[in-house]
């Protein structure tokens, strides 16, 4: 019985482990999500920087941007 229970206890440890980290994700957080362009003349540029913040617990790879 003993010899069972002590299977039972790996096992589950097993699973727990990995399932765990089967759920780890990144999660792309904007700080500020909004950005209010002002009204510039034609032909001129203008740049913002947007910030990202990794809230998940696993890596963030930002591989490309594709702008709207």
């Amino acid at each position: 019985m003993m010899k069972k229970l002590v299977i039972l206890i790996v096992a589950a440890g097993f699973l727990t482990l990995s399932t765990g980290a089967a759920m780890a994700a990144p999660k792309a957080v904007p700080v500020n999500p909004a950005f209010e362009f002002s009204d510039i003349a034609e032909g001129q540029g203008i740049t913002h920087e947007f910030i990202i913040r990794n809230e998940g617990d696993a890596n963030l790879n930002i591989l490309s941007v594709i702008p709207p």
